[in-house]
């Protein structure tokens, strides 16, 4: 069985608004190291897959920046690797519209199938954080014998299947004819009932990521239970490979207290982190507290700040005593680049 790899990486923007104004969902970082879309696309390396296709919409300049070559992946190769495909980079694509709906988005590479010498599709989203057994999954499609295998988690349907690639062309025919606009309920649902879907259910966990407050809780699930840690950013079967980045070690102050934290390299830390992520390039000043937050890259804290339960953004200073408090159900968000004093 060859494999076609297909990542969908602007269809949730809408879930987490404040992160994909400057840059689409599969860039948005996660775990202090990584991105999003790091997850399936470390998940189809391990099941083997070595030719992947990224569609990207809007804002991907930071998407193509991290994926590069595809070499921190094992995909910097002559033939197959990793390609993001940006807006009408193909013929069929119409340029009045966007890749905004599932189905647009796959239109927009029908003539990509047309061309695949694979005989099997995979298709996954950047909405939920997961290591997946893929191998197994592609097993279970072609020994079901059904042209298109659904994952499920429990009785719902994840945004994760395998397709006969004549299959699934075939269906992008009938429904551009019959104007079809959702490809789960026009397409998906009709094959079902016609008998021609098969189903996976995924023993892995996938942590759907539907808001801010899932971002911020499932940071804070990674700093305080091991086994979600483990299982997520330990997986040896499945390890979440990303683009490596070079900084030197984390600086501590004298006065640094430091409790179930999840610290990358070039941060420098003086002051009192408890139950917080915080990314390449983060510092936090003397006398400053912070708790239950996650902390984008290059962000300042000075100044005896007092910050909890919330993100601060990329690239953010907080100074001269100010002080943020949010709530578990509505953690605050600090603006990329602002300052705030």
């Amino acid at each position: 069985m060859k494999v076609l790899g297909l990542i969908l990486s602007n269809l949730h923007d809408g879930d987490l608004p404040a992160l994909t104004a400057r840059r689409t969902m599969g860039a948005v970082p996660f775990g202090g190291r990584y991105r999003l879309i790091d997850f399936p696309l470390s998940a189809m390396v391990a099941a083997g897959v070595r030719d992947i296709r990224v569609i990207a919409h809007r804002n991907y300049h930071s998407l193509m920046e991290h994926i590069g070559s595809g070499k921190d992946w094992g995909l910097a190769r002559h033939t197959g690797g990793v390609t993001v495909l940006p807006p009408y980079s193909i013929a069929y694509a119409n340029p009045v519209e966007n890749y905004s709906t599932r189905m647009r988005s796959l239109m927009s590479v029908r003539g990509l199938f047309d061309r695949a010498e694979a005989d099997t599709v995979l298709c996954m989203e950047c909405d939920a954080v997961s290591t997946p057994d893929l191998a197994a999954f592609l097993a279970a499609h072609k020994a079901s014998g059904a042209p298109m295998t659904v994952g499920m988690r429990k009785d719902t349907p994840l945004h994760v299947f395998a397709a006969q690639t004549a299959f699934l062309r075939e269906q992008l025919k009938t429904a551009e004819a019959a104007h079809y606009v959702s490809f789960w309920l026009d397409v998906v649902e009709r094959q079902k009932k016609a008998g021609n879907v098969a189903t996976y259910a995924f023993g892995n966990r996938f942590f759907l990521l539907r808001s801010m407050t899932d971002y911020h809780a499932l940071h804070m699930r990674l700093v305080r239970e091991d086994d979600v840690r483990a299982e997520l950013l330990e997986n040896g079967e499945c390890p979440v490979l990303t683009k490596e980045r070079y900084a030197p070690p984390v600086k501590y102050g004298e006065a640094a207290a430091v409790e179930n934290v999840l610290i990358a390299d070039g941060c420098v830390v003086e002051g009192s982190v408890k139950n917080a992520v915080l990314f390449p390039g983060v510092r936090v000043g003397r006398d400053c507290t912070v708790e239950n937050a996650v902390l984008m890259r290059d962000c300042v804290l000075t100044g005896r700040v007092r910050f909890s339960t919330g993100v601060v953004g990329q690239g953010a200073c907080l100074y001269d005593r100010v002080e943020l408090h949010g709530h578990p159900d509505m953690p605050l968000f600090v603006e990329e680049r602002s300052i705030l004093h």
